[in-house]
């Protein structure tokens, strides 16, 4: 784990307020858009489109989450959704099958992120988590009938893979230049917006900006409800407008006297 998310994680075991654990929360996101990866079975997954979970009694509690204990203290595993809130339920089928990365290293709190777009070492985009976990079960030709035996295989391995500090702890400094030189995804712009498909239960949890979108958003990328991103990002871009207006203001003011 990097300082920089080992840092963010800490933030939340200090938050008071829905703010504060919001900020820690795409801080977390933004972290692993720009520099980690996931690996698995020798099949490399750049994260695109992230959703943040995140439940903790008395503070954070947002009706959205899971709350099965497989999303606790399992930082850096999959979890393979599930039909209930066992770590024994049965896996989702059908467009329901999804998969997201377990952050939370500690039994206080439920934490994970969806991995709703993806693009692979493969060079293959996809968009939707169905169609994200789909592409690792057709890449690693995983056959139909043992598809459960192969989530419960992959939840038991950590795949979270930071290309920044990996060498340090493989000592395998050429494989982590080359996923690094590999990484395809462009860094800019990094786009928040509320989360998408959930329903009515909570529209305060549900607008909150907990889903994170890197890189383009041109035709070519098939997010939901990009209208949405767009407008973030048109106010993205005018606010960082303003601001470099105010600067070149002040710098000129400085000039003149």
């Amino acid at each position: 784990m990097s300082d920089d998310l080992f840092e963010i994680l800490a933030w939340l075991d200090v938050a008071r307020d829905d703010d504060e654990v919001v900020s820690a929360l795409q801080g977390a996101t933004a972290e692993l858009l720009l520099r980690y990866a996931i690996k698995s079975y020798g099949l490399t997954i750049y994260p695109l489109e992230l959703e943040s979970y995140y439940w903790r009694k008395d503070l954070f509690e947002d009706p959205y989450v899971h709350l099965n204990p497989l999303q606790q203290n399992r930082f850096g595993h999959f979890f393979i959704h599930r039909s209930g809130r066992s770590a024994d339920s049965p896996y989702n089928r059908g467009l329901r099958a999804c998969a997201s990365i377990v952050l939370s290293d500690t039994d206080d709190y439920y934490y994970s992120v969806l991995i709703r777009s993806a693009v692979f070492s493969d060079g293959v985009a996809c968009f939707g988590p169905n169609n994200v976990l789909r592409h690792i079960l057709s890449s690693l030709k995983v056959p139909e009938d043992q598809t459960e035996a192969f989530y419960r295989s992959v939840e038991e391995r950590s795949v979270l893979f930071d290309l920044e500090s990996a060498s340090v702890l493989s000592g395998d400094l050429f494989a982590t230049q080359m996923a690094t030189q590999l990484d395809p995804r462009e860094k800019t712009p990094l786009v928040f917006a509320g989360r998408v498909g959930l329903g009515g239960r909570s529209p305060r949890f549900r607008n909150m900006p907990l889903r994170a979108v890197v890189g383009s958003l041109d035709k070519e990328h098939l997010y939901k409800d990009k209208r949405a991103l767009l407008a973030r990002l048109r106010l993205l871009r005018k606010s960082s407008s303003c601001k470099g207006n105010k600067a070149a203001a002040s710098r000129r003011g400085r000039k003149s006297r």
